[in-house]
This record gives structure tokens, C-alpha cells and sequence, in this order.
């Protein structure tokens, strides 16, 4: 794994019950915005039987740690917007709506 990149493993009782998958990465050096470096999360799994534990917090904790350790501005995640529980974890730790995707299926 690059060094840019970290893989959070959540266990309980030598089980796996989630983790998190964090990246440095930077902002497009167009003239038009404000390069920024920021730590973006791909993925975070709980498993169904860990919810609702405080793993997810935890997890995000660590992220948001190991993102302010390396002096990132920013951390960044996509959520579908059906994921209702994910969008209620991730605003109660101070994640805010950026921005939309949209989409035309066929």
C-alpha cells in the first residue's frame, strides 16, 4: 500500500467488524480554484451485527487523526443519499453537504 493511503481495521474479539479506507490526495491545479491537499475516505464498512456500537465513530476518529497528523486541510467522503444512517453518523461528526451528484440512468 502506498504511503499516501491507510486501511483502519476495526475489531472485536479477534473479528473483523469494519473498516475504513482513507487517501491523500489533492485538488485539480486549475487557475480557478484553490489548491487544497485533504484526506478523502472511499470506504467505511461496518458489519451489519457491529452497527450501532460507536465503531463507525471510531473509525472516523481515526481518519480525521490521521488526517490532521499529516496536515491535510480537509477530509472528504461520498455517501449515497438513501444511506440515511451514514449521512446521520457522518453530520453528527461535523461532515457537512458539499455538493451533489446527478445522474440519467437509461
Amino acid at each position: 500500500m502506498k504511503r499516501d493511503q491507510i486501511i483502519l481495521i476495526a475489531e472485536i474479539n479477534t473479528q473483523v467488524a469494519g473498516f475504513l479506507l482513507v487517501q491523500e490526495t489533492t485538488t485539480p491545479p486549475y487557475s480557478c480554484l484553490v489548491q487544497h491537499k485533504y484526506a478523502f475516505i472511499t470506504d467505511v464498512i461496518v458489519g451489519k451485527s457491529f452497527q450501532n456500537q460507536g465503531i463507525g465513530s471510531a473509525l472516523l476518529l481515526e481518519a480525521k487523526n490521521w488526517a490532521q497528523d499529516r496536515n491535510l486541510d480537509y477530509l472528504e467522503l461520498s455517501v449515497l443519499a438513501e444511506n440515511t444512517g451514514a449521512i446521520s453518523l457522518y453530520e453528527k461528526h461535523g461532515f457537512k453537504d458539499m455538493n451533489h451528484t446527478m445522474r440519467l440512468e437509461f
